[in-house]
């Protein structure tokens, strides 16, 4: 998202939801997209199982964040 308070939103219903998040902004890390707020869950130890855990949350998909 572009602004903070959408994502801080989109955060809640994903927690509320049951799954443990947190919002960066993209800024901070050379390997996102600068100009955005993240929502992003968990640290997995493959692409593989990133993409299992993101296919529990609508619209989410594994990206690394470095």
């Amino acid at each position: 998202s572009s602004s903070q308070s959408s994502a801080e939103s989109f955060a809640q219903e994903v927690q509320t939801a049951g799954h443990e998040v947190g919002v960066l902004n993209s800024d901070d890390f050379s390997s996102l997209n600068s100009g955005y707020w993240v929502v992003f869950s968990g640290r997995y130890a493959s692409h593989a199982a990133a993409a299992r855990a993101a296919g529990a949350i609508a619209g989410a998909y594994p990206r690394r964040i470095a």
